[in-house]
């Protein structure tokens, strides 16, 4: 049986990450976060399901995962940028090397893609610049305005196997307010918004994947990011 280890992102490891707003998207009150995702995991197929806190990074290898879905995070808390290097410190260091199929869901691809970077200063010296994540050298910046909620349409950018049988545009449900500020090199750009650019990346050569989109959430209509995960645990 294929084993599948939900990395939860959440503030703590009791979380579950409520859903806030939920009626809001046509969700169920109540929805949340790491219970959802272990539901939809089991919903694709006869998965050993197993959720690891981010502080407990360093038993992945014990667990021996055949994939892993990298979560995002609903706990109703900022996080300032120049802590999110020290709080996922761990995550960002395995992400550099992992070499198990890998699936990031909105923080979960920023921490992919994002990195804190040195920048010079005006006065000319170097200064630390923070920005989120870490693995590829991408920073974060804010989207205009409130920034993308809903179910918005997303447009393809580069064919992959993971877009098989999806429906063009998709549809897929949109929490966030940042976006990466350009592809890292070696991805691909296979999905992007209106608003959003970054919407789903693929690497060239390793299994890893993002989304800054919410794959994993669906009113019950709109269900083409269900499709993504099962193309996702199929394939890899």
């Amino acid at each position: 049986m294929k084993r599948v280890l939900i990395l939860s992102n959440e503030e703590s490891a009791e979380s579950p990450g409520l859903i806030t707003d939920a009626l809001r998207y046509g969700l169920p009150q109540g929805l949340c976060n790491i219970p959802n995702l272990q539901s939809v995991v089991r919903s694709l197929g006869a998965y050993e399901v197993v959720v690891l806190y981010h502080k407990q990074i360093g038993e992945v290898g014990r667990l021996a995962p055949d994939a892993v879905l990298l979560s995002g995070i609903f706990t109703d808390r900022a996080l300032p940028y120049d802590t999110v290097l020290r709080e996922y410190e761990g995550v960002i260091s395995w992400l550099r090397t992992a070499d198990v199929p890998t699936f990031g869901i909105c923080l979960g691809l920023q921490l992919i893609c994002s990195a804190a970077f040195w920048r010079a200063s005006r006065a000319g010296k170097w200064a630390l610049g923070i920005g989120m994540g870490a693995a590829f050298g991408v920073g974060i910046r804010r989207l205009p305005g409130e920034g993308e909620f809903g179910f918005k349409p997303l447009y393809r950018q580069t064919a992959h196997p993971l877009l098989e049988g999806v429906a063009e545009p998709l549809h897929c449900l949109e929490l966030h307010r940042c976006e990466i500020d350009h592809v890292p090199e070696g991805f691909s750009l296979l999905l992007s918004s209106d608003l959003c650019r970054g919407q789903m990346i693929a690497h060239a050569s390793r299994s890893l994947f993002g989304t800054q989109f919410h794959p994993e959430l669906t009113d019950g209509y709109h269900r083409d990011g269900i499709q993504l995960l099962e193309n996702f645990l199929r394939l890899y």
